[in-house]
């Protein structure tokens, strides 16, 4: 047997709530101003609920393990990891019923419970509810506002009515992607807080990017040219230019000396390089081909024998 309890009869529930965190906290105060009888909150830490039920009047504070002995209806504000090891220590018989608050979850989720013979729900505000708020203050965010409500029956018409109590109105996302649905309550909730936290993420990761292409270019900027590694000479007749107007090249058969090449392209090579390397104000050397024999090494200079 599940629930079997008419929506007209929503008023005279007996309402707990688990988990007394943020959503929980607005949840339990918004059901207290709404006219519900004395709702109880439970955690598996007794003092914050004890904590809870001091800063709101009417509002009763149950260990974990009894609140199935004094409550109808339960809601679940714990984190999502956490619901099904919850749902199964709460406890519920036949004719109660536990509802969760996720918006990513389905019903599957509280299968414990369902087992005991407890109808299962979800109900799940699209709205932020933040940090540090006071419970009274949160609770006027349910107005206004839309409540995805899953459940069979009389129970998923009892949490519609729930919601109208508090304000909000409902849509049923039975059959939907979750995902999808999921990311739609995300953006429906946050709305602009959420889509200016992507925009500042994306700019801060275009930024970074920037930066590090920056230091990289920095860096080969700064570094300085390769060196050549030996035995790998240039091309044949490559000549290095003069350095600011001074002549500091070194000669151009360093660069295009190999062994076997034709002696007058030798001989061409080293005209340059002299004409290259001759001291600032001195006049060229003449580019006629001495009688005296050369004999170049292996190193590209010149000795006369």
């Amino acid at each position: 047997m599940g629930w079997a309890r008419a929506p007209g009869d929503r008023r005279r529930l007996r309402v707990g709530v688990v988990g007394p965190g943020r959503l929980g906290s607005a949840l339990v105060a918004a059901l207290a101003g709404a006219g519900y009888a004395t709702p109880s909150v439970a955690a598996r830490r007794p003092e914050r609920a004890r904590a809870l039920a001091e800063a709101l009047p009417g509002i009763r504070a149950r260990a974990l393990g009894e609140l199935a002995e004094e409550v109808d209806l339960v809601f679940l504000t714990v984190a999502d990891g956490a619901i099904a090891s919850v749902a199964g220590d709460v406890g519920l018989r036949s004719g109660q019923a536990v509802v969760h608050c996720s918006g990513a979850l389905g019903l599957e989720v509280l299968l414990a419970g369902a087992r005991e013979g407890a109808g299962v729900g979800g109900f799940h505000p699209l709205q932020t509810f933040p940090a540090g708020e006071e419970p009274a203050r949160a609770a006027e965010r349910f107005r206004g506002i839309a409540c995805g409500v899953e459940g069979e029956g009389l129970l998923g018409e009892t949490l519609e009515a729930i919601a109208v109590d508090l304000g909000a109105t409902s849509v049923r996302p039975e059959g939907e992607d979750r995902a999808a649905y999921h990311a739609t309550a995300v953006l429906a909730s946050n709305d602009v807080v959420a889509l200016m936290q992507a925009a500042a993420s994306a700019v801060a990761s275009a930024r970074a990017r920037a930066d590090r292409s920056g230091r990289a270019g920095r860096r080969r900027d700064r570094a300085p040219p390769p060196r050549r590694a030996r035995g790998r000479p240039r091309a044949a007749g490559a000549v290095p230019p003069p350095r600011g107007g001074v002549a500091r090249a070194r000669p151009a058969a360093r660069y295009g000396n190999r062994r076997g090449a034709a002696p007058r392209a030798r001989g061409r090579r080293a005209s340059l390089s002299r004409r290259y390397v001759s001291p600032p104000g001195a006049a060229p050397p003449s580019t006629r081909r001495s009688a005296s024999p050369r004999r170049w090494t292996s190193s590209g200079s010149c000795v006369r024998r």
